[in-house]
């Protein structure tokens, strides 16, 4: 019979699952828990190896073919589906005054399903250039707060609030929205904090986006449509995000919506540089969209974080 090592990491994923469900079930004696959880411990390590090494073999794959078909989406697409040229044109020059690179919306391990460390997210962000990080953990700004304490580039606090109607992106935020609240209510509540509304992943049928006639319907509350997500597993979804804005005037933003490290930087928005929440949606407007798709395999980051939780690990 193969180690555990050599097992795949099905395989592997699939016991962490039991042992976590005889874990939960509190029918073992303390020595057989003790054992379990150090059992577990090991195999959520191993998990964690094999996500990585999996990750870097797409990455170095993708950048050894260009991305293959379906996998890479650069900025020119969406140019050409927002009206502003064709798909084999050069995307246009923004201007000639100095751009930042803003990915707009991430996740640290303040989220249940990330592993990305505020730490990590600090360093990873300035190796790839970027010039301004929005943090939008699940139903908290806690992790926004964190990274801005410690970042030498400008941070967006914000939050993905969970509304029963969909995931709503809530950016300069100084309170948690809570989850649950109609959509409505939730992009009240962003606004009364001055806040600015964002619709991630809109048309995502594999994730929580609000429905078209929920978007068309609040629309005059809303500042802009998340318009290249990497998470998004099928690129109609992007374009359907993009033409959607262009119907109802709004800018577009960009976001690797990162759970780990080497996500970030993915995708972002070249824009002129904005002092804060009252020219950010003018700089956003003027922007150009860059990036491209994280492997499916990412998601396994998330899978694994989750369960990593329910073993008990939580953020200091």
């Amino acid at each position: 019979m193969a180690s555990k090592k050599e097992e795949g990491f099905e395989a592997l994923y699939g016991a962490l699952e039991g042992a976590i469900a005889k874990l939960e079930e509190g029918n073992l004696t303390l020595e057989e828990s003790i054992t379990l959880y150090e059992e577990g411990m090991k195999l959520a390590q191993r998990c964690r190896e094999l996500l990585q090494q999996a990750d870097l073999r797409i990455t170095r794959l993708q950048e050894a073919f260009g991305g293959g078909p379906g996998i890479r989406e650069d900025a020119s697409e969406y140019v050409a589906a927002s009206g502003f040229g064709e798909p084999d044109d050069e995307p246009p020059p923004m201007s000639t005054h100095p751009t930042i690179r803003s990915d707009l919306h991430n996740h640290t391990h303040f989220s249940r399903d990330s592993i990305l460390s505020p730490r990590d997210l600090v360093r990873r962000a300035n190796d790839v250039g970027l010039g301004c990080v929005a943090v939008t953990d699940h139903n908290t700004i806690r992790g926004g707060l964190a990274v801005r304490e410690i970042a030498d580039f400008p941070v967006i606090v914000g939050e993905e609030a969970r509304s029963e109607d969909g995931e709503i992106l809530g950016l300069f935020l100084t309170e948690d929205i809570p989850e649950g609240l109609p959509a409505a209510e939730t992009i009240a509540r962003i606004k009364d904090q001055g806040g600015i509304v964002g619709i991630p992943h809109p048309f995502d049928s594999l994730r929580s986006a609000l429905r078209e006639e929920t978007m068309t319907d609040l629309i005059a509350q809303i500042d802009f449509i998340e318009g290249l997500n990497s998470r998004i597993i099928f690129p109609l979804h992007n374009k359907r995000a993009v033409e959607f804005a262009r119907k109802h005037d709004r800018p577009v933003s960009a976001a690797s919506d990162a759970h780990c490290a080497r996500e970030l930087g993915r995708s972002y928005v070249e824009m002129p540089p904005f002092s804060g929440r009252e020219d950010f949606v003018r700089s956003l407007r003027a922007g150009r969209l860059v990036g491209r798709l994280s492997s499916p395999l990412i998601h396994l980051v998330s899978r694994y974080s989750v369960l990593r939780r329910r073993l008990g690990w939580r953020p200091g």
